[in-house]
């Protein structure tokens, strides 16, 4: 038996290229997981590129979502900029990479060989308490300040190897993401009809607030049924809108098969009541990343704005939920009056 396909409000965005160049002079970010540390940056960064091979920049991306504590609650893209980052370091035998007392201003991922980490005074001056064989890292910390190392970590092979991330160049690379991450949602943001009534300094709130949401290919982003929770933006990868039939078989949804970078979709959780439920699936088609905005963040920072407009200019309102009904957007360049 045939499923009958129910339409779906699908917006078509414009393209933004993500990899603009950034101006002569950039304003400067405040970045940091624990406190503010403000940076600045301009038309030269990004920095240098290390050069590494897929199966390198799979292994310290594996290290910083799986090993870490601060890193990996970090974004799926970010993370991925931060990997280009880190240089190799070849270090000989019985080579202190940190010292226990000493300032520590770098982060280090075991590429290859035996490291020892030690403290105190054992029978021969020093206890090993730790051991790294060709796997590990430590001082993470000294990405967001100078840390005293607690140990010493000494190399035991004459060939070892380790990935080097300085805390200036992760802070640059943050810095710098942030600011393109915000640049390029504040922009998307103003091609979708709910959205692009708000002004500058909402939009600006939002971005901050927007989720970001890493899928891998073939995952299901929320199935029919599921409750609208909110709106969802492609930054990279692409999506499909489908139907389920009765046998269980997708069929995709026309128009809405493909959603590439800048297509939104999901916008109808706005416009209903709370508990209302998806009349669509969603699939990743291949690695994904989506900028997620809640309906509940949307009614903190844009429900009043809405309250205002219904209370002196309820043609406008009127206007905007028939903007956000529709399956297609408002001419380029069309002004709501």
């Amino acid at each position: 038996m045939e499923s009958r396909l129910r339409p779906v409000c699908v917006g078509s965005l414009i393209n933004l290229n993500m990899s603009q160049k950034l101006k002569n002079r950039m304003r400067g970010s405040r970045i940091a997981p624990n406190g503010n540390v403000e940076v600045y940056f301009n038309k030269d960064w990004p920095g240098p590129v290390h050069q590494k091979t897929e199966e390198e920049k799979a292994s310290i991306l594996n290290v910083l979502l799986i090993q870490t504590n601060i890193l990996r609650h970090q974004d799926r893209q970010l993370l991925e900029e931060v990997v280009k980052q880190f240089y190799r370091k070849t270090v000989a035998m019985d080579v202190k990479v940190v010292e226990q007392g000493k300032n520590v201003d770098n982060f280090y991922i075991v590429n290859r060989g035996l490291f020892h980490e030690t403290e105190g005074a054992g029978h021969d001056g020093l206890e090993v308490v730790k051991f790294y064989n060709d796997e590990g890292s430590f001082m993470e910390k000294a990405l967001l300040y100078t840390v005293t190392a607690p140990t010493t970590i000494v190399s035991r092979n004459t060939d070892g190897s380790l990935w080097v991330l300085n805390r200036e160049t992760y802070k640059m690379a943050v810095a710098y993401y942030r600011h393109m991450r915000h640049r390029t949602t504040v922009r998307l943001m103003n091609q979708v009809p709910v959205l692009r009534l708000v002004e500058l300094e909402r939009k600006n709130r939002i971005s901050e607030a927007l989720e970001s949401r890493y899928y891998d290919a073939k995952s299901v982003i929320y199935s029919e049924k599921d409750v609208l929770d909110g709106l969802y933006i492609v930054i990279t990868g692409s999506v499909m809108l489908y139907h389920v039939s009765d046998a269980g078989e997708r069929h995709p949804i026309e128009g809405a098969d493909e959603l590439i970078h800048g297509h939104y979709f999901g916008q109808t959780a706005f416009t209903w009541k709370m508990g209302k439920r998806r009349s669509e699936s969603a699939m990743a088609l291949e690695p994904t990343t989506l900028a997620f905005l809640s309906v509940a963040v949307f009614h903190s920072q844009v429900g009043d704005f809405v309250t205002a407009l219904r209370r002196g200019r309820l043609t406008r309102v009127e206007r905007l939920r028939s903007m956000i009904e529709k399956p297609r957007l408002l001419p380029a360049g069309e002004i709501v009056d």
